[in-house]
């Protein structure tokens, strides 16, 4: 018997090194399944690599979901829903995650608006791309201007003809346009769309916008009831070599209604983190002071953020520049501001009509314009608002 067991256990110890020693090989059918498989995997890799660059706990930007399993941030938009019942639709704009860098013709065409859906008194604007025969400079020759849809009164089509500069591309950036580039992923700024549950209005969204189209593309943003100087085409023209230009104003300190900058610039990088830091201590979301926590108030400490400097809070005419090498010109002062931009182009009396027909609220009437949920939810700080929102689980929109 015990020669029988060794010889059988002789024979199995053959038997596994034959098979041990044969080739692994696979079928045909096996190599395609393996193949994709791998660039599956390898497409999904990536594109969770960039979700988390900037997220080393691997929670997501809307909560502590991870990116495993049930939680998955592909899976469950409810997590990223608003529990503010009237702010529902406005949380579906901010799902979105575009990563490539967007094209400015494709950019301004997110809507692709029909001219003839622009309300009667209205006349559309459309956005025109420039041939670039003039010779190169650091701030592109590209005009940005922004609202809610590309139909303007007589009055405020005038004042924008005035941007429409030798040489350079005239862009008008509707709601679906401005949207699109809030909700795209930034590394640079990893929170951005969750902390767009603190902007109420879209003044502040714009003031936001502003500072993102310069970051992303450099150019001149201004806003729509603003025009040009006599001596922004003159001597106080924007030079080869400008780097950033911006204008005092009456209060003295860097004007947010005409910003002019180089892609990439220091400065507009500043301003979106300034808009960052000033919405999370905002105390009541509804009755923020939108000038202070996102308008001027966030670009002259983006400004003192570039230079090191608290003086550069209200700066006098010169030419800036960082110890990083990069530079910022600084042009009028709060009596002359006028000759380089003028601040108010269009008349008080054309403007008030004006922002009535092109149905453009003014943001201090945002607040009788929510339901009274909805009003409870955002009489919150901005940080009760944002951990609030990290608690729903089941909310539907």
């Amino acid at each position: 018997m015990a020669a029988k067991r060794k010889n059988k256990n002789t024979a199995d110890t053959r038997t596994q090194k034959g098979r041990e020693e044969q080739p692994l090989t696979f079928s045909p059918r096996s190599v395609v399944a393996i193949v994709i498989l791998c660039v599956f995997c390898t497409r999904n890799l990536q594109d969770m690599s960039v979700m988390v660059a900037y997220n080393s706990d691997r929670s997501t930007l809307f909560g502590n979901a991870t990116l495993e399993g049930d939680e998955s941030w592909e899976e469950g938009p409810d997590r990223r829903a608003t529990a503010a019942p009237g702010m529902s639709k406005e949380r579906a704009k901010h799902t979105s995650r575009e990563i490539d860098y967007i094209p400015l013709e494709d950019l301004v065409q997110t809507s692709k608006f029909d001219p003839h859906m622009c309300p009667n008194g209205t006349f559309f604007i459309n956005s025109t791309f420039a041939n670039q025969t003039l010779p190169p400079r650091k701030i592109p020759r590209i005009v940005h201007i922004s609202g809610k849809r590309p139909c303007l009164t007589g009055a405020f089509r005038s004042s924008l003809k005035n941007w429409e500069l030798e040489g350079h591309s005239f862009l008008f950036h509707d709601d679906p346009a401005v949207d699109r580039l809030l909700t795209k992923f930034w590394p640079e700024f990893p929170h951005l769309q969750l902390i767009q549950e603190c902007l109420i209005s879209g003044a502040a969204k714009t003031d936001l916008w502003r500072y993102l189209v310069l970051y992303e593309y450099g150019g001149i943003y201004s806003d729509m009831d603003s025009a040009p100087g006599p001596r922004f085409t003159t001597d106080a023209a924007i030079q080869p070599d400008d780097d950033a230009y911006i204008v005092v104003e009456g209060g003295g300190f860097p004007a947010q209604y005409f910003i002019a900058a180089s892609p990439k610039h220091p400065l507009m990088f500043y301003a979106v983190h300034r808009v960052y830091l000033r919405l999370f201590d905002v105390n009541n979301v509804l009755r923020q002071r939108i000038p202070v926590v996102t308008g001027p108030g966030a670009l002259k400490t983006a400004a003192i953020d570039f230079m090191k400097d608290e003086k550069f809070g209200y700066p006098e005419e010169g030419l800036y520049n960082d110890t990083g090498g990069r530079q910022v010109r600084v042009w009028g002062t709060r009596a002359t501001n006028n000759e380089f931009i003028v601040r108010n182009a269009v008349r008080s009396r054309y403007k008030r009509n004006g922002w009535a027909a092109m149905d453009q609220k003014p943001y201090r009437a945002i607040g009788s314009q929510v339901d009274e949920a909805t009003r409870e939810w955002l009489l919150q700080s901005c940080r009760d608002v944002l951990f609030n929102i990290s608690q729903t689980r089941n909310f539907q929109y």
